[in-house]
């Protein structure tokens, strides 16, 4: 069974531009991660700094690995956002 989840994150600073490269650098290498299923980045139209990221793993010990990875740490390093809520979601199955 996948392990869902989404985060909602909130800039820290003005230079959104700055902010969603470094995301999408974040997502680049994430995607290659081997428990990845899938890791999505969006931005809140009405919110210029709020982001969210819906994530899908193969478990959550892939979503943990992913958290020290030296991408993710790198990221983290830069303070660009902090994190508002991680939520686990699961599928609602028709």
């Amino acid at each position: 069974m996948s392990y869902y989840i989404v985060a909602k994150l909130m800039a820290n600073h003005d230079n959104i531009s700055e902010i969603t490269t470094d995301l999408n650098i974040l997502r680049t290498h994430t995607v290659n991660e081997s428990g990845c299923i899938y890791f999505d980045i969006y931005h809140a139209a009405d919110e210029p700094g709020v982001f969210y990221l819906w994530e899908a793993w193969h478990c959550e010990a892939d979503l943990k690995r992913h958290y020290d990875a030296s991408h993710t740490q790198a990221y983290f390093a830069k303070q660009h956002t902090r994190i508002l809520s991680c939520q686990p979601i699961s599928k609602l199955n028709a």
